[in-house]
């Protein structure tokens, strides 16, 4: 997949939370999408698939999130990053332009160490419920290729 930096975010930051040896995203548990606003965003990055493969394992991504009104989260080696389907919860980060050719994206927001820890401890004291854990859309793993 494509990734493309948004905003006046520098690639230095982006790259301090994904690094050229991270292939696959493990989108590890499922939040409300209002969890992304409690934090301040460190970085905004729009991901669009390469390929047909790639575009049928978004869409099945993006129908899972908009159907349970979820966030996937992934945690990475400084923060968390919020990954959200095309709508409402995503377009105040990532809003495509009117000419662009590209209707299936996801859009990762970044967030700092604070954040991860939150959202893990959560995980860590709650069990089941909106921050859970689960099978991501019809997959035995919820990795997705970077």
């Amino acid at each position: 997949m494509e990734a493309y930096v948004v905003g006046e975010l520098e690639q230095s930051n982006i790259m301090s939370y994904l690094s050229d040896q991270d292939h696959n995203l493990n989108v590890s548990h499922r939040t409300n999408f209002e969890d992304v606003d409690k934090y301040p965003v460190q970085g905004v990055v729009a991901f669009i698939p390469q390929n047909n493969t790639q575009e049928r394992q978004f869409k099945e991504y993006i129908d899972y999130f908009s159907e349970k009104q979820r966030a996937g989260m992934c945690f990475l080696r400084n923060g968390v990053m919020f990954l959200l389907p095309p709508g409402d919860s995503s377009s105040k980060y990532f809003k495509p332009s009117e000419s662009s050719k590209h209707t299936c994206y996801m859009v990762g927001v970044f967030e700092d160490e604070k954040a991860a820890m939150f959202q893990q401890a959560r995980f860590q004291t709650s069990g089941a419920g909106v921050g859970s854990s689960g099978p991501g859309p019809g997959h035995n793993n919820n990795n997705m290729n970077k």
